[in-house]
């Protein structure tokens, strides 16, 4: 099966605010019910980190993020690539357009973009493909890679970065638009979730897996 990326509304700082918000006492319960089920098949420290982060907010968070990158990574990846499918109400998960479109399309598109001289749209589509990493430095400490048995990666846009993608990619006549994805498939996506975040003035949370 292929490797598909769906967008969703997050919060205006990407994902932060909307995680820190979420039901995190009933998502170390699950998290680590979970651990009990299937020793070693998630990393033992998360229901630790979980509780740092329902403690301490924001900055237990960004000192999780820098002391322990895979275990954030890992416990985000899962909060949003499972948990909040099975345990969000619909109103605190709610898709930004309907599309789901295969990671290799956006490989396709990165590299148009960069062949057009779209570097600053083109670093956004990156996250997509490599995962983008909460409160610590992409180039410093990067999104700890899955392996095939590892949750979807997570990628995120501010809303910030939403307006710049609006302003990158949104007035693209059709002609230009086909030249960058013939194949009419990642950049429309993208553009509705670009769309949809801004009508709610919010970020983006890319989920790949």
């Amino acid at each position: 099966m292929s490797v598909q990326s769906l967008f969703f509304l997050g919060s205006p700082d990407g994902l932060v605010a909307h995680f820190l918000s979420g039901p995190l006492d009933d998502f170390e319960r699950w998290y680590a019910a979970w651990l009990a089920e299937e020793p070693g098949f998630l990393d033992d420290r998360g229901p630790e980190v979980i509780r740092e982060v329902r403690q301490g907010g924001r900055d237990a968070l960004a000192s999780a993020s820098t002391r322990v990158p895979s275990v954030v990574d890992e416990v985000l990846s899962w909060y949003y690539g499972l948990f909040t499918d099975v345990q969000l109400p619909p109103d605190a998960w709610v898709r930004a357009g309907v599309s789901m479109i295969r990671r290799d399309e956006f490989f396709k598109l990165e590299r148009a973009l960069v062949d057009r001289g779209l570097i600053d749209a083109a670093d956004l589509v990156t996250f997509i493909l490599k995962g983008r990493p909460v409160l610590r430095d992409a180039e410093v400490q990067p999104y700890v890679e899955s392996d095939p048995l590892s949750p979807p990666s997570l990628a995120f846009w501010t809303q910030e970065e939403v307006e710049r993608l609006h302003d990158l990619l949104g007035g693209l006549g059709e002609a230009e638009r086909l030249v960058l994805d013939p194949g009419w498939g990642a950049l429309p996506a993208l553009l509705d979730a670009v769309s949809a975040a801004r009508e709610r003035r919010t970020g983006v949370v890319v989920v790949t897996g």
